[in-house]
């Protein structure tokens, strides 16, 4: 965590996209979907595909933030056009509802 909060302050998407992961998942930290929202935000606004997908998943589920599925399709999207291939099958499946 310690390393990846320091290269994460210097805007490295992928230390801001590990350490969401490591509060989604409560590892190295206590599991806090508020903190694996804040992180996975901050990684997905500078197009990582992994942490845009994250999003997509936290928004259907409801953690760390209300259930919406039109945050979910949008993050679903994004993930998509950056190249994650199951954010591309979730955003189909949410287009056809």
């Amino acid at each position: 965590m310690k390393w990846y909060t320091k290269a994460a302050e210097q805007n490295n998407a992928d230390a801001q996209y590990s350490i969401g992961l490591l509060y989604y998942l409560g590892e190295g930290s206590e599991k806090n979907y508020v903190q694996a929202i804040k992180w996975f935000t901050k990684a997905a606004e500078q197009n990582n595909a992994d942490a845009q997908y994250n999003l997509g998943l936290m928004y259907i589920k409801g953690e760390g933030v209300k259930s919406n599925s039109i945050d979910a399709k949008e993050w679903f999207k994004k993930s998509c056009e950056n190249g994650n291939q199951i954010g591309c099958d979730n955003y189909y499946s949410l287009s056809e509802l």
